[in-house]
């Protein structure tokens, strides 16, 4: 009787250990939720749309087409903002749990000033949905909290010191691709480029039926050189409208309407073989006035290297403030492109 006794005490304590070996990690599971913790994205590639919310702001929706993004079904993105947005999806992690006390007052910063990111796969369903705060005082890191979430978290990125909200928080023209001119040279029908302030430099170059370029002028009354243009020269000019990009995108400068209101100093028109259009206009800036090269005329006065800066405005009212230095080998005479 007392041998069974024992035997039936070891079974059972054999039995609770077994429980509590299998079941328990599983209520574990059960009972701890970390999500709220779980932030990064190691597959970037399933990310498909990125909503960028903030207060007193219009939404900026990001659309994953092939190797671009696009803002608000609109817009091409810069490559560099999205990199850096990217990697801080990929790359952020913990650096360090808030004190229980500097919670509520966390909570209360992360509600009036907090930037919601919403990130979607192919299909539409979300991904992650958190808030980017401000940072600790006196400290790297920044607050994130994940939507449903009560606990805020100060992350980081590897190799990051400062406020990750930065890489969020960019107006919409900083956000889009800095190009003025992007254009595939095989595919121009047509370019116009007219300088107002010295007339007989101007030219038109045509793309004919033998898939050659005529060289015109580009005033009415302007007079034309009887000569055959050189193919090489002008195939050679068209390469400079592969790329051309702005310093920065100005449509919110103060002093926008001062300087529009100006005479130009000339035009850039594209006409592509599908007969789609582009039109540039180049400004002077009023603190470049000094610049102008009084000793000079014609082309050389307005158009040279000591003036560094120009508003260009395109036809559909994007500004973009451009270097000479990045724009130089646009601006050529019609005498050119002929030889002699």
């Amino acid at each position: 009787m007392k041998r069974n006794l024992i035997l039936l005490l070891i079974v059972i304590i054999l039995g609770l250990i077994a429980y509590f070996t299998v079941q328990k990690p599983e209520n574990k599971a059960k009972n701890y939720d970390f999500s709220y913790r779980e932030f990064a994205v190691k597959d970037i590639d399933q990310i498909h749309k990125i909503n960028i919310i903030k207060r007193n702001d219009k939404p900026l929706k990001f659309e994953r087409q092939g190797k671009n993004w696009i803002i608000n079904g609109k817009y091409l993105a810069d490559e560099t903002p999205m990199a850096n947005i990217l990697s801080v999806f990929k790359r952020v992690r913990i650096k360090y749990v808030p004190p229980d006390a500097a919670v509520e007052n966390i909570m209360k910063s992360m509600i009036a000033n907090s930037i919601k990111v919403e990130l979607y796969d192919k299909e539409n369903k979300p991904v992650k949905k958190f808030y980017v705060g401000g940072s600790p005082e006196n400290t790297d890191g920044t607050y994130f909290v994940m939507e449903g979430s009560a606990k805020p978290l100060v992350m980081d990125v590897p190799g990051f010191k400062g406020n990750l909200r930065v890489r969020f928080n960019y107006t919409l023209d900083e956000w889009r691709d800095k190009s003025v001119i992007s254009e595939d040279p095989e595919s121009l029908k047509e370019i116009a480029v007219k300088y107002y302030m010295d007339k007989n430099s101007s030219f038109k170059i045509v793309k004919n039926d033998s898939g050659n370029y005529d060289v015109l002028p580009a005033f009415e009354d302007q007079e034309k050189i009887d000569a055959a243009p050189d193919q090489k020269t002008i195939k050679s000019y068209l390469l400079g409208y592969e790329s051309k990009k702005c310093e920065y995108i100005e449509n919110n400068m103060p002093d926008k309407n001062d300087i529009i209101s100006r005479k130009p100093i000339a035009d850039i028109f594209i006409k592509r073989d599908d007969n789609s259009t582009r039109s540039i206009t180049l400004y002077m800036l009023p603190s470049n006035d000094e610049e102008i090269q009084e000793d000079r005329s014609g082309l050389d006065k307005y158009l040279n290297q000591n003036v560094l800066r120009y508003i260009a405005k395109t036809d559909d009212g994007d500004l973009f403030l451009i270097q000479y230095e990045v724009f130089k080998d646009i601006f050529v005479r019609y005498r050119s492109f002929f030889k002699g």
